[in-house]
């Protein structure tokens, strides 16, 4: 087996809960904006909203797509999310809508209205965040294909002192519902950058005129939203780095402090958040489990990239081997259920198509790259090859249920 050692802490049992009712809280999409089952997790207070959660169970089962306007970048999937980044709070999630309930009705499934805060902090006596970003506006589209969608965002703020917080976000959205955000915080300007004690990061807030329950990790890492009404559906939020620190400024909001530290010029730091959207109560603490522990098991005529994983990309990174012959295949650990995961496989020269199976099944394919088992996309000229699968593999599925089988037609 190989075992994602950077990846390996394991998820606490017990939760702590906690209940919010009405809480504190603070916008529309395109690629170009101007320059680059846990019983403790289903204990909600109503036992209709648990019942909701059951009967609205939704799965993704469709393309991903990206709607670009001047102002809005909009990423979708019919029938389950549109998330919304808008060009007034420079390129960040601004709404997130849930796309899935029977009337169909946009302003009902609002789930948040001010989503996520990469970085924020007071520096030199300003706010660096949102609001006060200089020279912002600009991302740069890497790639959009129906199973993940990714791109950069950035801003600068010029301090007094000649230090200069640059502000990356890398972010990678998958067909799934789970999204990546890969904040880097760089000084590049002329003297040093000091970021206080406990400076935020990864801030999520969801809809304040929702009633929703809130469930942290005991180990800091994770918090999910429960919308209680209508649906039962949820918005986790968890954390690839440790020591993790969760702090909340409202009922409807949480975030991670760190700690204080002196960036010399030309130096970071990078912090991973991830989002995942139509949690259910009952498969959070797997969902998270999962995330926080990738594991690869057997492979054959594949190599694992690195350490087999990209926390950044949330997706196991494969290469097929150059005196492979035949079809390849690589398994998930059996350690944990496998939720919804995405792969990256590169060097695959397939002239005439190519086909991925599970347990018999056809995934995805070159004729078919969207099925109701996942989505593909694959790009000949960087001979790589993206899939994102459209279920979990419980831990006591048999070796062909957990091994994908891709070959060359």
């Amino acid at each position: 087996m190989l075992l994602l050692s950077s990846c390996s802490l394991l998820l606490a049992d017990d939760l702590k809960q906690e209940t919010a009712r009405n809480g504190d809280g603070g916008d529309t999409p395109a690629l170009d904006g101007g320059g680059g089952g846990d019983d403790d997790a289903a204990a909600v207070d109503s036992g209709d909203a648990n019942d909701a959660a059951q009967a609205t169970n939704r799965r993704p089962r469709g393309a991903l797509v990206a709607a670009v306007t001047p102002d809005v970048i909009a990423v979708y999937v019919d029938g389950f999310f549109r998330l919304e980044l808008d060009s007034g709070r420079t390129w960040k999630p601004t709404r997130l809508i849930d796309l899935g309930l029977p009337s169909g009705d946009v302003s009902a499934g609002l789930l948040a209205s001010s989503l996520f805060e990469p970085f924020s902090a007071s520096i030199e006596g300003q706010l660096v965040a949102t609001s006060t970003d200089v020279d912002a506006g600009y991302y740069q589209l890497v790639d959009s294909t129906p199973a993940r969608i990714t791109f950069t965002t950035w801003a600068h703020h010029y301090l007094p002192s000649g230090a200069d917080a640059k502000i990356w976000t890398h972010w990678c959205i998958y067909a799934s519902g789970r999204v990546v955000a890969r904040t880097e915080v760089n000084n590049v300007g002329t003297a040093d950058l000091a970021l206080p004690a406990s400076w935020q990061h990864s801030s999520t807030s969801v809809d304040t005129t929702r009633t929703w329950n809130v469930v942290e990790a005991a180990d800091s890492r994770s918090a999910t939203f429960y919308n209680e009404s209508p649906g039962g559906l949820g918005v986790t939020t968890l954390l690839q780095d440790t020591p993790a620190s969760l702090s909340s400024t409202s009922t409807v909001e949480r975030h991670w402090t760190d700690t204080a530290r002196t960036l010399a010029p030309n130096a970071g730091v990078t912090r991973v958040n991830e989002l995942h959207f139509g949690v259910t109560p009952d498969e959070a603490l797997a969902r998270v489990g999962d995330a926080q522990r990738p594991a690869l098991d057997a492979l054959s005529n594949v190599s694992a990239v690195d350490l087999g994983y990209d926390i950044g990309k949330a997706a196991y990174r494969l290469r097929v081997l150059s005196d492979g012959v035949g079809p390849m295949t690589f398994a998930l650990s059996a350690q944990a259920p496998r939720a919804y995961p995405a792969f990256e496989i590169d060097g695959l020269d397939a002239p005439n198509g190519w086909r991925v199976q599970l347990d018999g099944e056809t995934v995805a394919s070159s004729s078919t790259p969207v099925t109701a088992l996942g989505a593909a996309h694959y790009s000949a000229a960087n001979r790589k090859l993206i899939l994102v699968y459209f279920d979990t593999i419980a831990t006591d599925a048999p070796a062909a249920k957990r091994t994908f089988r891709l070959e060359r037609l």
